[in-house]
Formats: C-alpha cells, structure tokens, sequence
C-alpha cells in the first residue's frame, strides 16, 4: 500500500483518510482493535498537512476519536493523552466531551487520580456545573440533592437503553461524572492498598 507520502493532491488525501476511517470502523465492528488502530492512525496520516481544517474537521474528528477509543480498548494509555487533545484543542466543548471521558481514564489508569478529578471538574464547570472549589459538608450534601434532583428525572431505561430520550451531550456528561468518579473513588478509599 503506498502511503501518504506518495500523494500530493489533498483530494486523494482526503480520500485515503476517509477510506482508513471505514476500514478502522470495520475492523472495530469485528473487534479487532490493533488493525482499527492501525487504519486510524493511518487516517490521520494522511491528512498530516491538512487536518482540522474546515473541510476535514469532521473526518479528523472521527479518525482521532477512533484512534482514543481503540487505543483505550487496547490498554493502550500512553497516546491516549495525544489523541484526546487533538480533539479538545481543536473542536468546541461539547464535540470534545468524549475525549475528555477517554483522557480522565487513561489519566486514572496511570495511577494520576488526582489530576483526572482536577480535569473532571475543570471540564464539569466549563459546562456551568455549579461545583465549589473548596466544597465543605454543607456544599457536597447540597451537591448530592441536586444530582439526586437531576438523576430522577430519568428512568434506569432511559439512561442505559432508549437513546432517543437521553440526548447523546447529556450520555456524554454522564461518562465523564463516571470517569471522574472512578477516580475519586481510588483516591479516598481506605481499601485500595490491600
């Protein structure tokens, strides 16, 4: 197979990128995530000297997002970071949110909890969550009610199965509490040494 290397016109290489995207998509649908990763990142490849411009954003989008996901399925923390800020850096809040989940996790899988919780936050205010910097007894309590408030307006169904009642920002968000919660958990439970 020639590679990116060997084209110059950026219609041919936008081509081959959005061919690499469905090969990638078809290797997840089989499971196999080494060769997803392998054709994402060759996607990305080929668009080297034009990404995240106007007419590639979303192919970009899709590529780096796939490149995380894999990467993620694989174990594979360490290009998580690159890939995912890719994404955030180049795309609005609410396009980044699953980045954002992926990030925290590979940050929590490293053993950096407390900066996956800092980054949960951070991002969790961003989208105007009203979260104390430094929450007392009377905030966090506070804090619990309105979760409980916000988490009752939905049934376990629509959270977990009907997708057509639970807007795919608010699944996103709600990744991105869990991803952060994961993190807050290793970090204040007693029983993670044993």
């Amino acid at each position: 197979n020639a590679g990116p290397e060997f084209f110059s016109d950026k219609a041919q290489l936008i081509r081959f990128a959005s061919w690499n995207l469905l090969a990638g998509k078809d290797a997840v649908d089989r499971s196999s995530f080494k060769a997803a990763l392998h054709y994402y990142k060759n996607g990305i490849a080929f668009l080297a000297d034009y990404l995240w411009l106007e007419d590639t954003s979303e192919l970009c989008l899709k590529l780096y997002e796939g490149a995380t996901f894999t990467s993620s399925a694989l174990g594979e923390n360490g290009p998580i970071p690159m890939y995912a800020n890719a994404i955030i850096n180049n795309v609005n809040l609410d396009d980044s949110l699953v980045a954002e989940y992926y990030l925290i996790g590979s940050l929590t899988a490293s053993g950096k909890c407390k900066e996956a919780i800092a980054r949960g936050l951070a991002v969790l205010r961003r989208l105007n969550f009203d979260i104390a910097a430094t929450p007392n007894p009377m905030a966090i309590m506070q804090a619990i009610r309105q979760a409980e408030k916000e988490a009752s307006m939905y049934n376990f169904s629509q959270l977990s199965e009907d997708h057509k009642r639970v807007d795919t920002k608010t699944r996103n968000i709600m990744k991105l509490v869990e991803a952060t919660s994961s993190s807050c958990y290793y970090v204040a439970s007693p029983f993670l040494p044993l």
